[in-house]
């Protein structure tokens, strides 16, 4: 009889599982190279998972989770036979910290990137200590963008949602204030899903075209702000940002010392009627005219370029 209690106990106990976030532990921009520490570019892989030949038909691709799968990825992850943890998609940046990236990241799979010491509105022990003062930092190092958020997929319904909150944002010109330009295209960020910024600053990035900080690229793409001090970026047009459709939503953001070159008709936001799609079948997805843009509550101070066309 007491065997078969601490049988029971023993099975209560394993199948009680629990959800842990995925902890950055170094700053070194590493992938798959150290397994003793797990950096931001291994922790966004180990959400992406990977794509492999299909075992069965290897003229096939599929999908292979790495989130929740044995091995991990890096140093990120992983559990034991009996572990009962289970990883969800949130990665946690220890607050004070700055990440150097070699090279732009991709995102292909719905994720949150945070601190891991989030406050109530994202400023210091004052609002004299400003936006983002005890924010990790994410700087780019070279001339490229920090994130290419796109799961490749052609169906406008297939949409991921990229949540960065309480993270700044910091472009090659923070490293290297005489570089021309970081990227073509969206010198900080270039966006094919769905991306909410949240009480940060994004801050240094240059395109040689469109978005200065931000490009979004299709019209099923979308941005939100939300408390977000956007500043010192520059682009031919969209000097803070760009959009192929207007599908935006931002509140209480500041935006100062965005700038498109001298003598251009440039503005700060660049909204365009939208770029011609095509369905999973080739059929042309009519364009999006509509205006669905709503800035408020938001400040535009001593920027060299007019706000919105």
């Amino acid at each position: 009889m007491l065997k078969r209690t601490i049988s029971l106990s023993l099975l209560c106990m394993a199948s009680h599982a629990y959800s842990a976030n995925i902890i950055v532990t170094t700053t070194a921009d590493e992938d798959g190279t150290n397994p003793n520490a797990c950096s931001l570019r291994e922790a966004i892989q180990l959400i992406n998972g990977e794509t492999i030949r299909d075992p069965n038909d290897p003229s096939k691709e599929i999908y292979k989770d790495l989130l929740n799968s044995t091995a991990g990825y890096g140093g990120c992850g992983g559990k034991d036979a009996v572990s009962d943890v289970f990883y969800s998609a949130i990665i946690d940046l220890p607050f004070g910290k700055t990440y150097l990236l070699d090279s732009e990241i991709k995102i292909r799979r719905s994720l949150t990137l945070r601190s891991d010491n989030l406050s109530s509105d994202g400023f210091g022990s004052s609002r004299r200590d400003g936006l983002g003062v005890n924010n990790p930092v994410i700087r780019a190092v070279g001339r490229h963008r920090l994130f290419d958020i796109d799961d490749d997929s052609l169906e406008a319904s297939s949409v991921q949602s990229v949540i960065i909150q309480q993270v700044n944002l910091e472009g090659c010109a923070v490293t290297d204030p005489s570089v021309a330009f970081c990227e073509t295209n969206g010198g900080i960020i270039s966006n094919n899903e769905s991306l909410l910024l949240s009480t940060l600053r994004v801050k240094g990035g240059r395109a040689d075209q469109l978005g200065g900080a931000v490009y979004s690229t299709t019209p099923q793409s979308n941005v939100t702000l939300t408390i977000v001090d956007m500043q010192d970026n520059f682009a031919t047009n969209g000097a803070a940002l760009s959009f192929e459709r207007p599908n935006f939503n931002i509140g209480g953001s500041y935006f100062s010392k965005n700038n498109v070159p001298a003598g251009s008709s440039g503005v700060a936001i660049h909204v365009r009627e939208g770029v011609q799609q095509t369905n999973s079948s080739g059929e042309l997805v009519p364009l999006v005219t509509t205006r669905t843009g709503l800035i408020a509550d938001s400040t535009f101070y001593k920027n060299d370029a007019a706000v919105i066309d």
